[in-house]
Order: structure tokens, then C-alpha cells, then sequence
């Protein structure tokens, strides 16, 4: 983390910089919040999982990473648009509700909770196939949600600049590049953990 905090403040000015120590503190008190969980055995209920997740599976931090890596402008892009916002909010539920269908298996055996289709299962009684096939509809309904508000984004009355299209692509190709990697990770195979772990 700090390799990256030094390599970002050379490249990123003060606002982008605020933005990324936010999300990782975000991140880091999230992580905090599993810990606890773990420690007096309690299984959050979706709402609170989900609000939760947005912080545990690290996507916003990455998200600014998209400014410096991407040639985005900071001071371009519209920050303050609530359709970017939720584009934001959105491609990080695509990628962590992914993941979390990626590792189910793995996180079942070692009787983790923070996973939707356990949560799922555990607060709502579902078996497994039910869990998995809502978990699965969900995912599909966050990228059709997505497809809709970059759509509505796009036809704005005053249209995007080029920065913030960038930063937008930006997220699509982060919510893409995680599923696909999902697919190839060694570390959701529940066979291959310990030996993936070494």
C-alpha cells in the first residue's frame, strides 16, 4: 500500500489523493467490521452485507487508479454527478457480487459469512441453487442498471467530456477484467487453496 501511496502522490493531484486515502480508510474500517463479525459469530442480514461489500472488496480505491493509469484529467471529470456516482457504486457491486459467486465454494468450506449466496442461505433459508440464482439475477441486474444510467449519462443535455467517458470506460473495464479473472483464479478453486496459498 504505501508503494502505491508514494507512487500515486507523484502523479496525482490533492483532490484525487483525498479521494484515495478515503477509500482505503473506508476499506481498512470494512475489514474491521469482518473481524468482528467473525469474533461473536454474526451473520449480517443483505442490506448491511451489501453496504458493507462496497467497501470490503476494495473497488473504489482501484476506481481512482483509473485517473493516473488512464490519462484522465482529475479536474475534468464531473465528480459531483450522481450518475457517476452510482456507475461507480454500481461497477463495484458487479465486481464484488462476482467474486463472491467465484468463491463461494471456498468461502462455504471454511464457514466464512461474507458472501451474498451464504448470507443468503443462512438469513433467508434458501438452498444453495435458490441462493446462487438470486446471486447470479442480482449481478444481472446491476450491469443492466449500469448499461442504463452510462446510457442516460450519455444523452445528458449538456453530454459528457472526453475525461469523464474515459473514467466511465474505466469502470466498465474494471467490472469485465475482475469477472474474467475470476474465471482463472487459483484462489477460488476450494481444491487448490492451501496449495495456491504457499
Amino acid at each position: 500500500m504505501r508503494d502505491i501511496w508514494l507512487r500515486l502522490r507523484t502523479v496525482a493531484p490533492p483532490g484525487l489523493q483525498e479521494r484515495f486515502a478515503g477509500h482505503v480508510a473506508d476499506y481498512l474500517e470494512s475489514y474491521e467490521w469482518e473481524t468482528h463479525n467473525r469474533r461473536v459469530g454474526y451473520c449480517p442480514d443483505v442490506e448491511e452485507y451489501l453496504a458493507k461489500r462496497q467497501h470490503t472488496g476494495a473497488a473504489h480505491p482501484c476506481f481512482d487508479l483509473i485517473v493516473p493509469a488512464a490519462g484522465v484529467q482529475y479536474d475534468r471529470v464531473d465528480w459531483t454527478n450522481a450518475r457517476r456516482g452510482r456507475l461507480e457504486y454500481l461497477s463495484s457491486e458487479i465486481i464484488t457480487l462476482s467474486n463472491d459467486l467465484a468463491s463461494f465454494p471456498k468461502e462455504m468450506e471454511q464457514g466464512d459469512v461474507h458472501n451474498i449466496v451464504i448470507i443468503l442461505m443462512r438469513r433467508h433459508g434458501l438452498p444453495e441453487q435458490e441462493a446462487v440464482r438470486r446471486a447470479v439475477n442480482l449481478v444481472k441486474s446491476r450491469i443492466a442498471d449500469f448499461e442504463r444510467e452510462e446510457r442516460g449519462l450519455a444523452r445528458a443535455i449538456h453530454g459528457l467530456n472526453d475525461d469523464t467517458k474515459l473514467y466511465i470506460h474505466g469502470l466498465k473495464v474494471w467490472y469485465l477484467a475482475n469477472y474474467f479473472w475470476s474465471l482463472k483464479c487459483r484462489r477460488f478453486i476450494v481444491d487448490q487453496v492451501d496449495e495456491a496459498a504457499r
